[in-house]
């Protein structure tokens, strides 16, 4: 799971960009190409606002991350459809977190 900080550097946005932001679910798979670290993938969950956004991105030993904040609202029922690994672990934790959030609240 990255941190706040650490998705501010990867994908070099300013910690403004998450303001309000509940991290529920980030991944940044750098090992993409035979191990070596040269391609990476990430995924990133969020709520802001009591709406949430997914963000990806990818790249090749060329770049980075940078330029691809783009977050994408989403639902929890959108999430279940996702087939990706990515997809399937956030839509797990997310669940989680409502149900517990739900638990708490009873």
């Amino acid at each position: 799971m990255m941190t706040k900080d650490e998705i501010c550097f990867e994908f070099n946005i300013d910690e403004s960009e998450l303001k309000g932001v509940k991290i529920l679910w980030a991944e940044y798979d750098r090992g993409a190409f035979e191990g070596t670290g040269y391609e990476g993938t990430a995924f990133v969950l969020f709520r802001r606002a009591g709406r949430l956004y997914t963000v990806e991105g990818g790249h090749c030993s060329c770049y980075g991350l940078e330029g691809q904040w783009e977050p994408v609202e989403t639902t929890k029922e959108a999430l279940a459809l996702r087939t990706d690994d990515f997809g399937k672990r956030a839509y797990r934790e997310v669940a989680k977190k409502l149900r517990t959030r739900k638990e708490e609240a009873s």
